[in-house]
């Protein structure tokens, strides 16, 4: 698994030592020996299949046989802004030679990683959004899917809020889903939900938002006679 740590950024990484992998991955992309041309047309996250992580020498050694590796990178929040959208731009930017490399969009270096992101067209849809929720419905449990939707929606810029709860609705519901498994046909879809949109709302609540700010999603309104039950 390729990572980058909270120190991966132009005004820490720099001065504190260059031997993460991703900084060796960008010295990789700047080379001009003939054994690391193949990483100028290489992601980040695909380098594992070209080169191993020798963990003694902090540096990439060119395999002698493509390897089908895993070359995952670690999730990260949306919140912590600054890696989340330098990911973004490490799963799109092939060959960057450094933070500013990484930064630079059509011969234009900008500021932040989003500011670069935008420009290069990487956040015109959600995919960004699509792929952050597909990546944490792998190993996160539905409540805390739950809690990272609410936080996209609340926080970002999200095109169609409808399209990506519906995409990954069974994710964000499978603890209902479990919870009420002995009921049948519509009563278990309606209880499941119910209590997935209740919970999603206790947390855009505890955010300063509701459901109800979004109009493409389903409304708790839309269940009366549970919201009644609630308050008996």
């Amino acid at each position: 698994m390729v990572t980058f740590r909270s120190s991966d950024d132009p005004g820490v990484a720099v001065t504190r030592g260059k031997h993460t992998m991703l900084n060796r991955f960008f010295e990789l992309c700047a080379s001009e020996a003939p054994e690391h041309q193949v990483a100028k047309s290489t992601l980040y996250q695909d380098i594992p299949k070209l080169f191993r992580w020798d963990t003694k020498a902090k540096r990439w050694v060119r395999r002698k046989r493509y390897q089908a590796a895993l070359g995952r990178m670690i999730h990260v929040s949306p919140r912590d802004m600054q890696r989340f959208y330098m990911r973004v731009l490490l799963c799109h930017r092939k060959g960057p030679t450094s933070f500013e490399n990484l930064r630079t969009v059509d011969g234009v270096t900008y500021d932040s990683y989003r500011e670069a992101a935008l420009h290069a067209g990487y956040l015109e849809d959600d995919s960004e959004w699509v792929a952050c929720m597909t990546e944490a419905s792998q190993f996160r449990m539905p409540y805390q899917l739950r809690q990272l939707f609410a936080t996209i929606i609340v926080y970002y810029q999200v095109v169609e809020v409808g399209a990506l709860w519906e995409r990954f609705y069974d994710d964000l519901s499978l603890d209902f889903g479990y919870k009420y498994r002995n009921l049948e046909g519509n009563a278990k879809e309606e209880m499941v939900k119910f209590h997935t949109l209740k919970s999603l709302n206790d947390l855009l609540l505890a955010n300063g938002s509701a459901v109800a700010h979004f109009e493409d999603l389903p409304q708790l309104c839309e269940y009366p006679h549970l919201v009644l039950e609630l308050l008996l």
